[in-house]
């Protein structure tokens, strides 16, 4: 990845198909934290070009990501709605939130915020979000985050569609 030998399998996809695949992924763990994840979809299009194993793991991480920093249920919500001509999807969660001072490097290599403010053992080596932004870049595309500490957490994907 660093040296950028990042072969992208780019195809039309549907997002919203491709959203509810990987949600339907979580739905026993997140019914197992008696939690609740839902889909709102208010974006006319969902059509994008861009690699689908890629996307399907960055929606994955944010959820995963969603699950494990939850003190308790936390609810999850994914939404797709268009802004400025992008597809702009966010995942919300009702977790710990992300402290000031850990935003501004959370898309770092390595970084790890203070993961003993998790009800989870939470295990990894701080590389999906690195990783994350690196392929909405290359699908040119943004990657954000807000969080309100002890409250929740919010990233929002933003990647062009294919027809206005």
């Amino acid at each position: 990845m660093e040296k950028g030998d990042i072969k992208l399998d780019i195809q039309q996809l549907d997002m919203h198909k491709l959203t509810n695949e990987v949600i339907a992924s979580f739905e026993m763990q997140v019914k197992e934290k008696n939690g609740k994840i839902s889909i709102e979809s208010t974006a006319p299009n969902f059509v994008i070009e861009g690699d689908r194993v890629h996307l399907y793991n960055i929606i994955q991480n944010l959820i995963d990501n969603a699950i494990k920093y939850s003190h308790h249920a936390s609810v999850i919500t994914v939404s797709c709605q268009r802004l400025d001509g992008s597809l702009a999807l966010s995942v919300r969660d009702t977790g710990i939130g992300i402290r000031e001072q850990d935003i501004p490097r959370i898309f770092d290599r390595f970084y790890r915020a203070d993961a003993a403010r998790s009800s989870a053992k939470t295990d990894g080596y701080g590389l999906g979000l690195s990783i994350a932004k690196k392929i909405v870049t290359l699908h040119h595309g943004t990657i954000g985050v807000k969080s309100d500490i002890g409250k929740s957490t919010t990233f929002t994907v933003r990647l062009p569609y294919v027809f206005s």
